[in-house]
C-alpha cells in the first residue's frame, strides 16, 4: 500500500474510533482558552470602525454584527488558524499525542 493510501486509510481509521473528535475538541478548547487569541479579538471589537461610528447606536444590532463581522471575521480567522496549526505542531500537548497516535497508526 502507497503512503498516500495508507495516510487515507489511517484519516479514516481516526474519524471512525472517534480519535479525529477528540483532537478536534482538544484544539476547539485550547483555543478558547487561548488569553491572547481572546484579548487580540477584544481589541479588535475596541477599535472597530463600525462600532466606533458616530451612527452606531442608531443602527439596528443585526446591521451593526453584520458590518462588525465582515470588518474583523477574517484577522479573528487568520489568527484563530495560526494558533491552531501551533497547537497542531507542538512537541509537547496535543500536537505530540497526535503525532504519537499517527505514527502508531501508520505502523503495518
Amino acid at each position: 500500500m502507497d503512503e498516500d493510501a495508507r495516510s487515507s486509510t489511517v484519516l479514516d481509521s481516526m474519524m471512525e474510533n472517534g480519535t479525529f473528535d477528540k483532537f478536534r475538541e482538544s484544539i476547539v478548547a485550547q483555543l478558547k482558552d487561548n488569553e491572547d487569541l481572546r484579548k487580540y479579538t477584544s481589541d479588535l471589537v475596541k477599535e472597530s470602525k463600525t462600532l466606533n461610528d458616530d451612527n452606531a447606536r442608531s443602527q439596528q444590532k443585526k446591521i451593526l454584527f453584520e458590518k462588525l463581522r465582515g470588518e474583523i471575521e477574517n484577522k479573528v480567522m487568520e489568527r484563530a488558524s495560526d494558533a491552531a496549526w501551533d497547537i497542531l505542531l507542538s512537541e509537547e500537548g496535543t500536537g505530540k499525542e497526535l503525532k504519537e497516535k499517527v505514527d502508531e497508526m501508520m505502523r503495518p
